[in-house]
Order: C-alpha cells, then sequence, then structure tokens
C-alpha cells in the first residue's frame, strides 16, 4: 500500500480562493480513498473545527495540525510554520510521494526531498512569483524567490491551475512540461435553479470584496442603467462601496453579507447573469466563474486564454478590458439581451464545466501519475 502525504498551510476553513482550493483538493484525495494507499495530512489547525465533521475519513487517513494560521503572518510566523511542517515530515519518514502547494518560504519539503528522496507533486493555484514582489523586505523577497524555484525544479510533476502560471513554470523547469488542472466545482453545491422572474436586469456576485474583482467599476458603469446589483460577501473594499453608494443613491445595490454555500441557492435564483470579472493585470481566474457556469448561469468576464471555450460556446460576456466605458458597453448589450430574453441562450454551460472542472478528476489526475511513476 503505497503512503502519501498531503500539506498544506493555509486554512482549509476559510471562505477565500485558497482555502476553498486547500478543501477541495484535500476532499478530493479523500474521496479517491480505496485502501490503494495511506495518506498522512499535514495542515494548521483550522479556524473552524466543524470543517472537519465534512471530511469523509477513514482508516487510512492520518491529520497532523500546525499551529493555526494567524491574521497578521510575518516572516518569523513562516519560519515557525515551517520548523513544524519539517517536524512532521521527519516523524512521518519515506513515503511514496509529498503532494503540496506552492508558496513563498516553502523550504522544509526541500529539506525533506534531500533526506529521503522522495517525489515531489507541487500544486500551484497561484503565482507565487507575484506574491513575493509583496514582501516589504528584499532580502527575504529575493530568498522566497529562490524557494520557489527550487520547488519547481525539484518537483517530479507540477500542477498549476491556469495558462499564464503554466507558462512561468515551465521557463524554469525548461524541459520538463506542466500539466494544468483547472480548479473544480462541487456539483453538489452548485446546481441548476429555476430562475424567479425578475423586474429588473439583476447582476450577481458572490466573494471577497477586493479591488482585484472592480465590484465599483461594476457600480459607476451601471449607475445609469436599469440594473440591480446583489453583492454576497465581505471584505477590505465593502466600506468604501458603501460610501460610494450613499454618494449615488440611484446605484441599485442589495449588500447580502457573507452566507454558507447552501444558502446561496435563494440569491442565485434572482440572478440573471454573474460577475466573473478580475482586473486585466492580474494573473489568476477566479474559482467562482466555474462555480456561475455549473448552475447554467452566464457570466460576465475578463477576457483570457483561459477562458476562450465561455466565449466559444456562447456562455458569457466578454471584456476586452476593464475601463468604465467599456464595462459599461458590455453592460448594454446584457441589458439589450435581457430585454429580449436571450439570456437564456445556449445556457448549458453546467454539462461542460461537469466534463472538465471535476474535483474528482483533479485527484485522480495526480495519483495515476503517482502510480505510473513508481
Amino acid at each position: 500500500m503505497k503512503k502519501i502525504i498531503y500539506l498544506s498551510i493555509v486554512d482549509i476553513s476559510k471562505k477565500n480562493g485558497q482555502g476553498v482550493y486547500a478543501l477541495k483538493t484535500l476532499e478530493s484525495f479523500i474521496s479517491q480513498q480505496t485502501n490503494k494507499y495511506i495518506l498522512e495530512i499535514i495542515i494548521p489547525r483550522p479556524s473552524n473545527l466543524k470543517i472537519l465533521d465534512n471530511l469523509k475519513f477513514t482508516e487510512n487517513e492520518k491529520i497532523h495540525f500546525l499551529s493555526q494560521k494567524k491574521k497578521e503572518k510575518s516572516i518569523l510566523w513562516h519560519i515557525w510554520i515551517q520548523v513544524q511542517v519539517l517536524y512532521f515530515l521527519c516523524i512521518i519518514g519515506k513515503v511514496d510521494a509529498l503532494i503540496y502547494s506552492l508558496k513563498p518560504m516553502m523550504l522544509a519539503p526541500l529539506l525533506y526531498k534531500k533526506c529521503f528522496q522522495t517525489n515531489i507533486y507541487l500544486l500551484v493555484e497561484g503565482l507565487a512569483k507575484n506574491t513575493v514582489k509583496t514582501i516589504t523586505n528584499n532580502f527575504f523577497a529575493k530568498i522566497g524567490l529562490l524557494i520557489l524555484q527550487a520547488n519547481i525544479k525539484s518537483a517530479k510533476k507540477v500542477y498549476p491551475a491556469y495558462q499564464s502560471a503554466k507558462t512561468w513554470i515551465d521557463n524554469i523547469r525548461k524541459e520538463k512540461s506542466s500539466r494544468v488542472i483547472y480548479c473544480g466545482v462541487d456539483f453538489n453545491a452548485f446546481y441548476p435553479l429555476k430562475q424567479k422572474k425578475t423586474t429588473m436586469l439583476t447582476i450577481g456576485y458572490v466573494g471577497s470584496f477586493r479591488k482585484v474583482h472592480l465590484l465599483k467599476e461594476l457600480l459607476k458603469s451601471s449607475k445609469e442603467l436599469a440594473i440591480q446589483i446583489i453583492l454576497i460577501g465581505d471584505g477590505k473594499e465593502k466600506k468604501s462601496i458603501e460610501e460610494y453608494c450613499v454618494r449615488y443613491p440611484n446605484t441599485k445595490v442589495r449588500f447580502i453579507g457573507i452566507k454558507e454555500q447552501e444558502e446561496l441557492k435563494n440569491y442565485f435564483q434572482e440572478c440573471d447573469i454573474m460577475w466573473s470579472v478580475t482586473d486585466e493585470k492580474h494573473w489568476g481566474i477566479p474559482i467562482k466563474c466555474f462555480e456561475y457556469l455549473a448552475c447554467n448561469k452566464k457570466v460576465v468576464y475578463t477576457k483570457k486564454d483561459d477562458f476562450e471555450f465561455i466565449e466559444k460556446n456562447k456562455f458569457g460576456y466578454v471584456l476586452e478590458n476593464t475601463n468604465i466605458l467599456a464595462i459599461k458597453t458590455v453592460l448594454e448589450k446584457v441589458l439589450c439581451d435581457y430585454k429580449h430574453n436571450h439570456l437564456k441562450d445556449n445556457s448549458n454551460s453546467r454539462n461542460y464545466i461537469k466534463a472538465n472542472n471535476d474535483w474528482n478528476k483533479f485527484a485522480h489526475i495526480i495519483l495515476m501519475d503517482i502510480q505510473n511513476d513508481s
């Protein structure tokens, strides 16, 4: 029976993109359990322990908790976490494969590989080289970049979550090409719903209120149009968005707050189309876009190579650029289609997403690689 380690330094109970990615990848490996391997799990103690009740552990999984993740993460915190990671890796000993997400300062797995000669299968859900740029100390930023590159070069296989990450990784690995595995969807949580008849075009958004999602730009572009906006979530930009709505009371916005997944269906029914836009300079792609499409909801999205299938299959409306005029032009197109009842045309995106974005397939691909490499 093979022995595998799954390692993450992300709090799996967090509702942000990193938390969802860490939780769903872990669930995916557990769901693939067929008594063919032992899974050793190393993760921070979740801030919400109830999340563990939803994980269907078997006798072949063993969990090791790192210290609970702090909101303010200093360099010393990262060093302390790596010490803990190295401790657990050494306690577990030699295994057949080590699976973990690429993060700056991820030094412990490299030391472990050097000692135990274990194959690394590296997950890359973000463009970590850009994360390193946010480190204010230049010395630690350079060290972080070197550690990132060392992890990428040392891995047996690398699995980026989108094309721009693949380009960066393949430039480092050169003759060793990586394989893109897109984020998956929980098809039990996100499913088609009977649409409520709306009296006004309603655009929905679920997630964190961050500048990268251009929510303020959405409001500015729609303030003169007959459009209602439903915002579900919270974040740093919420206060600024609320202040904007006070200054421009004609802006039609409903703030719903943070909701659990099972509650989202009540609001998805009220939305004619979903906002899945990110700043065009942003390197990632939002998991929520796949979730919207799994509900057969059309989306407004930023043009990216990873989303060519949306344009090809007429699953949404593409933004070639993200200035106010461009957004308003697209919203006017959506509004016109809404008035002529065309928003439902070709809205069979769930079938495509189910074929290409299933979390169970995510783990299956990696486990087959581990099997073939042994």
